[in-house]
């Protein structure tokens, strides 16, 4: 009777240790992929004032930045470029680059927030072997302007007029594997208990 007793409780212990590998395996594979938190900054500018053809001073331009997490509050980020999860697109009317846009030969991003992470400073450069667009609002009253190589083509605007907009982060969500290793973990640990209480009085596991 002993012997039958230990062999059963090993075989419930074998179905439940079974049972939390394959709930783990389910889980990391059902579930949908998290959405990752990220932060996006983008900044329109007026409409230009000056523009020749293509460009109309109907035009204006627009720059998104992705990152992972937000910018510090009350700070200045010289190179948010470097930041993780930095990518951008930016449109001057007439086309949209991005940082996967091929001949893209420097970018230059620096940001100012204030202390409750708004964008109050900005100076950035982007350049590739299409176009070009540089702005700020720290020099002079700044400005912003664009080019396209193509046409011979340029647009600007003499103040460094534009709004910041700013979308917070999502909170993040566990990955699908986080999600399958705590329910083995868990499921585990219940095995662990019951094969202890199924144990004879006295006797080791």
């Amino acid at each position: 009777m002993h012997f039958y007793s230990q062999a059963m409780a090993n075989r419930k212990l074998s179905l439940v240790l079974s049972g939390a590998i394959w709930c783990g395996v389910f889980f990391g594979a059902v579930l949908p992929q998290a959405a990752r938190a990220s932060t996006i900054y983008q900044f329109v500018s007026s409409h230009y004032s000056s523009a020749s053809s293509p460009y109309t001073t109907g035009m204006d331009l627009t720059i998104t930045i992705t990152l992972d997490g937000p910018l510090g509050s009350g700070s200045t980020t010289t190179n948010v470029f470097n930041l993780p999860g930095f990518s951008y697109t930016w449109n001057d009317g007439l086309h949209t680059y991005s940082d996967a846009s091929a001949g893209n030969q420097y970018q230059t991003v620096k940001l100012t927030t204030n202390s409750q992470g708004d964008v109050t400073g900005w100076d950035f450069s982007f350049g590739n072997n299409a176009a070009e667009a540089f702005g700020n609002n720290t020099s002079s009253g700044g400005f912003v302007q664009v080019a396209d190589f193509a046409s011979q083509a340029s647009a600007s605007l003499p103040s460094g007029s534009g709004t910041w907009t700013v979308t917070p982060s999502a909170s993040p969500t566990p990955e699908p594997t986080s999600f399958g290793l705590l329910l083995g973990g868990l499921l585990g640990v219940v095995g662990i208990v019951i094969r202890s209480r199924l144990l004879p009085a006295g006797q080791t596991q």
